[in-house]
């Protein structure tokens, strides 16, 4: 039995998640899963070399992650040797940022812990390269092989 506007209400529903997940994508330089994650050997949404991804969307003002949704994706990633992340986009036109990501505690430190010795290498190079001693001892700013 066919129901009219049924099958193009699911189509545009699919067509939205897809475009939805290549945006994603694109933002992060990732890749984006073969059927949204459908198949056994492609889990998840979209991927990073580091980071699996569930991508989650939506027009209300609220979304809720439940505790199997973290499971799921946690698993996934684990199988993958990756990190897991939930990505959510809130299209509510607030003025809230409609873009997140949420990921465990413990990867947000290591990744914080990252950055803080990245900045502070940044800061040693650009006083070695501003007037500051370089690595050849002299004080032109130039290094030397």
């Amino acid at each position: 039995m066919s129901y009219p506007g049924l099958g193009k209400r699911d189509s545009s529903k699919k067509t939205k998640a897809n475009n939805h997940e290549k945006r994603i994508a694109r933002k992060l330089k990732a890749r984006r899963q073969p059927n949204s994650g459908a198949l056994a050997s492609h889990k998840g949404d979209v991927k990073t070399p580091e980071i699996l991804i569930d991508s989650k969307t939506t027009i209300d003002n609220r979304i809720t992650i439940t505790a199997e949704m973290l499971a799921k994706i946690t698993m996934e990633a684990r199988q993958q040797s990756r990190q897991p992340a939930i990505q959510i986009s809130l299209k509510t036109g607030c003025t809230v940022e409609s873009d997140w990501v949420t990921i465990t505690l413990d990867y947000y430190s290591m990744l914080a812990e990252e950055l803080q010795k990245l900045r502070k290498q940044v800061r040693e190079l650009k006083h070695d390269n501003n007037g500051g001693e370089t690595e050849s001892g002299d004080t032109t700013g130039t290094r030397h092989s």
